[in-house]
């Protein structure tokens, strides 16, 4: 069997879901950007064409100290609103293209989620997310000693969304130390697209990524004993693929089970 080819569909429906999510996707690759400082038009470029930027600010965003005061407290919306305020000052250009984003895609979640190297989710192992063409902004918000890096292929996001084969199984057949289907997985892709790009954690640094790109949190591959990491992650799809994908759903969109955070991001960028 060919684990790299899509699996069939049980009805013929699904298929044209994924489909449209995908028609969709190419729709918004050229949008509107006028008024936009060539900076954010090149993210925009550099974003479409990779899958998947990192960016890094001459300083911290929130002081650490005072993120984790946040973080110990469960104060999220407090250090949102920080966050984006101080990120305004610091760098402004950054926080327009964000607010440029929010303004093509909807969010559907803000999660805050807490990653060490023992903790196996899933997301540890060679993925992609099943909603087709989300961006996700994993934010920082406490890192300690040398938390687990995040791994991804740039530009394997302009593959179909459809589901393919070895998706099915996400969890290596052996043991994780070995995981003999991941490095089937990693190999294949790493043949078109070259080393994976590795993006290390730092409070002045943020990675936007196209959750339809291959990656992985690596935390078999990275970080020391007693590491972790504390991030909140935004993530926006395209309006009506998030309606699709809400209403057949893939994956966890639209649960809106964090309608609250929603609502400060967005008041947050809005400003």
């Amino acid at each position: 069997m060919n684990i790299f080819t899509v699996i069939d569909y049980p009805r013929e429906i699904y298929k044209q879901v994924y489909e449209t999510i995908d028609e969709l996707n190419l729709s918004i690759k050229q949008p509107s950007l006028s008024g936009f400082s060539i900076e954010n038009k090149l993210k925009f470029e550099k974003l479409y064409k990779d899958g998947g930027i990192e960016s890094a600010f001459k300083k911290e965003i929130v002081d650490t100290s005072k993120a984790y005061y946040y973080a110990e407290n469960n104060l999220y919306a407090e250090f949102i609103e920080e966050y984006f305020y101080n990120l305004k000052e610091i760098d402004g250009l950054y926080f327009y293209f964000l607010k440029s984003i929010s303004e093509i895609y909807r969010i559907d979640e803000v999660t805050i989620f807490t990653n060490t190297v023992n903790h196996n989710v899933g997301s540890d192992f060679w993925h992609r997310d099943s909603v087709g063409h989300r961006l996700k902004l994993f934010i920082p918000i406490l890192l300690k000693g040398n938390p687990p890096n995040t791994e991804f292929f740039r530009g394997s996001h302009v593959l179909t969304c459809r589901p393919f084969k070895w998706e099915l199984e996400r969890i290596g057949k052996t043991n994780p130390n070995t995981h003999l289907h991941q490095e089937t997985i990693h190999n294949y892709y790493q043949n078109i697209y070259g080393c994976s790009q590795i993006f290390s954690w730092e409070y002045n640094k943020v990675l936007l990524l196209d959750t339809n790109t291959v990656h992985r949190a690596a935390n078999f591959h990275s970080g020391t004993e007693g590491s972790f990491r504390t991030f909140m992650m935004i993530e926006f799809m395209e309006k009506t693929a998030s309606k699709l994908a809400s209403k057949m759903r893939l994956g966890q969109c639209n649960t809106l089970s964090n309608q609250n955070l929603i609502n400060v991001v967005l008041k947050s960028l809005n400003k």
